[in-house]
């Protein structure tokens, strides 16, 4: 064979050869892929932040209350003295759910150690509902918390000046009702603020100093706002009536019945049927033992040191020994509130 029948071949494996070296220069020179990197010894692998977890790495809650997932590094329980969602006091069972890194607390229910529940009323869009649920519970002498929104008692002043004065707390839904997590966070304080000075002035009684945002919905910077607006505490529910939505009293009835220890009736000042259910969902605890208080009754102890609470609300029965009897499971729905 001649030497000249090796050129091609040659040729061949000198370009191979210069290829083979291009490809292995620009993966030394270049940077690892991002998903393969893995950081500083021990660190783990990077992942999109958890659900509720801010840019910034700060704890976002939910606009209702699942189960929240704490920011990475976060500890998985907020300090005893810096609680966020409670359900329990001391004593009784541990928290449910708890946040981390929110300014105010946020409870679903009261101590499930004491047998008693707290009816609470949203909104008074009507003065005719209100009047009748005010007349209920004076008549049966049950206690009560009321969260009307300040256009509603502008609308019915002598009405919520009675209220008032029966000892029956108020405490703050916003001016006008709206979403809270759709204001800028300036917007959410003045909802506040309007409301506490317009239903201040109109019943010459103080605020509870507890808010209840409408829909449930909230997040931190809600909860930033209301603190700064002199709120301690957001109040939410563990039992939902649905008495908004149109169904007749007997269902009314049944769904605000399935409290137990501790548990936060929602119920409206509107819709014509609540006053309708009352009688009997009053009827019912009392039968099976509960007692009655308000909202500031019920968590006043998880709030001691927190500041004042406001009106003190009508005093209450001695809680009666708790029956056996299974507990519901906490539902809190985004309803219109």
């Amino acid at each position: 064979m001649s030497r000249l029948s090796f050129r091609p071949i040659a040729a061949r494996v000198a370009v191979a050869a210069a290829l083979l070296a291009l490809v292995l220069g620009a993966a030394q020179s270049g940077p690892a892929p991002r998903a393969l990197d893995p950081g500083p010894a021990g660190a783990a692998a990077t992942r999109p932040p958890a659900t509720g977890a801010s840019r910034s790495g700060a704890t976002e809650p939910p606009s209702a209350t699942p189960e929240p997932s704490p920011s990475p590094g976060a500890p998985s329980a907020a300090p005893p003295t810096s609680p966020a969602i409670l359900g329990d006091g001391a004593g009784a069972v541990a928290p449910r759910q708890v946040l981390v890194n929110v300014p105010v607390p946020v409870f679903s229910h009261g101590s499930r150690a004491q047998h008693v529940v707290a009816l609470t009323f949203d909104d008074g869009y009507s003065p005719s509902a209100t009047a009748q649920i005010l007349a209920i519970l004076e008549s049966e002498h049950v206690p009560a918390t009321f969260f009307p929104y300040a256009a509603a008692v502008q609308r019915a002043p002598s009405l919520w000046r009675s209220i008032a004065a029966s000892g029956y707390p108020i405490a703050n839904h916003t001016a006008t009702h709206p979403d809270l997590t759709s204001l800028s966070a300036g917007r959410v304080r003045a909802q506040l603020d309007e409301a506490r000075t317009t239903i201040e002035r109109i019943t010459g009684v103080p605020m509870v100093d507890v808010f209840r945002p409408p829909y449930g919905a909230w997040n931190a910077s809600v909860l930033r706002d209301a603190a700064a607006a002199g709120c301690l505490a957001a109040v939410l529910w563990d039992v939902d009536a649905l008495d908004w939505t149109g169904i007749p009293a007997s269902a009314i009835a049944a769904r605000a019945e399935a409290g137990t220890n501790g548990s936060i009736v929602l119920m409206h000042a509107g819709p014509a049927q609540t006053p309708r259910a009352l009688p009997a969902i009053i009827a019912w605890y009392r039968s099976h033992g509960y007692a009655f208080v308000t909202v500031p009754e019920l968590l006043g102890a998880q709030l001691a040191g927190l500041g004042p609470l406001g009106s003190p609300g009508l005093p209450s029965p001695t809680p009666t020994p708790n029956p056996s009897r299974p507990a519901p499971a906490t539902r809190v729905s985004p309803s219109l509130r």
